[in-house]
C-alpha cells in the first residue's frame, strides 16, 4: 500500500512540475515548448 501511495505522489509531483513548466513557457510566449508539453505529456496525463 505504501509503495502504491508513493507512486501516486510521484505521479502528482511530476504532473505539477509539467504544469509549472507549461505556465512558464506560456508566460514567455514559447509556443513550441507549450505544444510539445501538451502533445507529449499533459494530454497523456488526462486520458
Amino acid at each position: 500500500l505504501e509503495a502504491h501511495q508513493t507512486g501516486l505522489q510521484l505521479e502528482k509531483d511530476v504532473y505539477q512540475a509539467l504544469l509549472e513548466l507549461h505556465a512558464t513557457a506560456s508566460k514567455y510566449a514559447d509556443p513550441h515548448l507549450t505544444d510539445y508539453l501538451e502533445g507529449e505529456f499533459l494530454d497523456e496525463q488526462v486520458t
